[in-house]
């Protein structure tokens, strides 16, 4: 005897990448601001891309990051009955639910717990630190973290990268704002606080934990504690720390990911998704205030590295003609012509993108299109970088100076 159970989505990640998705050429209206954010879609124009279809089939994140839930994710998704499923554009989870009513669903679980399930992203190729923008931040924000708790709407989009309130406009990509410590012990100094007793407490969304430290008598001082969160599962914690009178001492202030030692040692980062059943329903939310299943859409867009194109000759070649702005090439260093480099930063692209070499000789005008450096061509000189590309023996002279010669009719 068998029997058949529905199952309907839960909600959906999707990671989406300018490397492969942004346009090959600017185009008005589709840009933040190409001065102060250079290479930055509109979140309006993400989202007309994100709602293509025909992009989908071209287009697999699973190419370039594996993504995982953790075990503790995996069993609180089978106590939950839910179902990861792999998208070419992330993952969806899929939850058993029953029906009550024309397209309305409600899960066959009771929802009135709160949980949290952890997925790790781990690098497959090796390029997509090289064409991915991926800001390190501070030295010791080594970890990359997304969530839906990011509180992160714009448009239609509910973002799983963190911004702040003041940032205008919106902060659409993942920047160094969504990277943490990720540790797994936790020592700290506490000399400069100048008490003989401290309190610690490690707060997140579904645990916490306290600690109270008292100096040695004789001592006088604390100078350092040692934490040991044991049994506190990983995820993302705010330390705070109060002195004899429970007053903060914000100087002792941390956020951090703790590691219970189920993430992986190569871990890239990961993605959480929270139910807090306390929460007031909202974009984010998995259920209305009914219980009916909601099916959010949680994004993240990685944004493509830009660099200088640099392009390199064996010989001498004809000036670039830099007053006519179809011309996107100049001399490097305004006098060695085997050397072109591109007027701006362009951004690396899987897609061919337009480089125009425009060569002028009275009323006529030649334009060549360059070829596209390799996105693992990127070499950094102080604080700029510059993708290369090998020309060697192409000699554009000869080419111009045969059509030059020629007599020209308009």
């Amino acid at each position: 005897m068998s029997s058949l159970h529905t199952y309907r989505p839960l909600c959906s990640v999707c990671l989406w990448h300018g490397y492969y998705l942004h346009p090959e050429e600017m185009a008005g209206g589709d840009w933040i601001d190409p001065v102060s954010r250079p290479n930055a879609l509109t979140t309006a124009r993400q989202e007309t891309i994100a709602a293509n279809a025909a992009n989908i089939p071209h287009y697999s994140i699973w190419s370039d990051l594996d993504i995982e839930p953790t075990k503790s994710a995996g069993a609180t998704m089978a106590n939950n009955r839910m179902l990861f499923r792999p998208e070419n554009n992330g993952f969806s989870l899929w939850i058993r639910a029953l029906k009550n009513g024309t397209n309305s669903f409600q899960p066959f679980v009771g929802a009135d717990t709160p949980f949290k399930l952890t997925f790790v992203l781990r690098i497959k190729n090796p390029a997509f630190h090289v064409f991915t923008m991926t800001e390190t931040g501070p030295a010791d924000k080594t970890f990359w973290y997304f969530s839906n708790r990011a509180d992160n709407r714009f448009g239609h989009t509910n973002y799983l990268n963190a911004t702040r309130p003041q940032i205008n406009p919106p902060q659409n990509y993942a920047s160094s704002l969504d990277r943490v410590a990720c540790i797994n012990s936790l020592t700290v100094d506490v000399a400069a606080a100048m008490t003989s007793r401290i309190r610690f407490v490690l707060a997140g969304p579904v645990h916490s934990a306290a600690w109270e430290f008292k100096a040695d008598t004789g001592e006088g001082i604390l100078k350092t504690c040692r934490l040991e969160p044991r049994g506190l599962p990983s995820g993302l914690y705010e330390m705070t720390a109060y002195g004899p009178t429970d007053a903060e001492i914000p100087a002792l202030k941390r956020t951090f990911y703790w590691n219970a030692g189920d993430i992986c040692p190569d871990a890239f980062g990961i993605v959480e998704i929270y139910h807090l059943p306390g929460d007031a329903p909202g974009s984010y939310a998995f259920f209305d205030t009914s219980g009916q299943l909601l099916n959010p859409t949680y994004t993240l867009w990685w944004q493509n590295r830009s660099t200088y194109w640099r392009y390199l000759f064996d010989s001498a070649q004809p000036a670039p003609d830099t007053a006519n702005p179809a011309c996107n090439v100049k001399l490097e260093d305004g006098s060695d012509s085997m050397r072109l480099i591109t007027k701006e930063r362009l951004p690396l692209q899987h897609r061919y993108r337009p480089v125009r070499y425009c060569i002028s000789a009275g009323a006529h005008t030649e334009e060549v299109l360059l070829p596209n450096p390799d996105p693992d061509r990127i070499y950094p000189e102080g604080n700029v970088l510059f993708s290369e590309v090998y020309m060697n023996k192409i000699d554009y002279k000869n080419l111009f100076q045969v059509t030059f010669n020629k007599p020209y009719c308009t």
